[in-house]
């Protein structure tokens, strides 16, 4: 499968007025909203879901780039 092109999440020094967004509609099930509103309230969900967002294409950005690093060692040297 070809990897994506690894994006950085450049703009945490930008300030959030100045930030572009755009909306869309997300279905979520009905517990997990619940879960999340109790957390952060009606008015927070779209920051939640953004800081969720962004900690999970991290998250898959450090994926790539461990079985990039595994791709590259010798199999004896991994023990």
């Amino acid at each position: 499968m070809p990897q994506q092109p690894r994006r950085e999440l450049t703009h945490r020094s930008i300030p959030a007025s100045e930030i572009p967004t755009s909306g869309i509609s997300v279905s979520l099930t009905a517990g997990t909203l619940q879960a999340i509103r109790e957390r952060v309230g009606k008015r927070g969900v779209s920051a939640f879901l953004e800081k969720a967002a962004q900690r999970q294409i991290e998250r898959d950005n450090l994926d790539d780039l461990i079985a990039d690093f595994d791709k590259t060692r010798p199999a004896a040297s991994r023990s």
